[in-house]
């Protein structure tokens, strides 16, 4: 059974030298039996973390919902079908794009 590939893009420049990488990165996975999936963050409503805490507020193993509802899901669910991950994104000034951020912010759900 091939191995499922999540391939988180937080690049903002369409065809940059990100995608570009990214896409060289699926097409060899792919020859090497891997199913891969790209998620380009531009393309996926995503709202700031409102710092609530209620994800991180409910019993159990699986990730907690929060109380958004905008993209954020859709993404949790591809994240827990996933064998591996690739997270990459552009370098702005010493850091991770700000859409990369508002996206790692948001898996607090994982961190309680």
């Amino acid at each position: 059974m091939p191995r499922q590939i999540l391939i988180i893009n937080g690049s903002y420049r369409p065809n940059g030298v990100t995608d570009q990488t990214l896409a060289l990165m699926a097409d060899t996975l792919h020859a090497h039996d891997a199913h891969c999936e790209t998620i380009t963050l531009r393309d996926y409503p995503l709202e700031f973390c409102l710092n609530c805490r209620e994800c991180t507020q409910q019993p159990g193993t699986a990730p907690g919902k929060c109380i958004q509802h905008d993209g954020m899901q859709a993404l949790v669910d591809k994240i827990e079908a996933a064998d591996a991950y690739i997270l990459a994104s552009p370098t702005n000034f010493g850091g991770v794009t700000a859409l990369f951020k508002r996206f790692v912010e948001r898996l607090v759900m994982y961190a309680y």
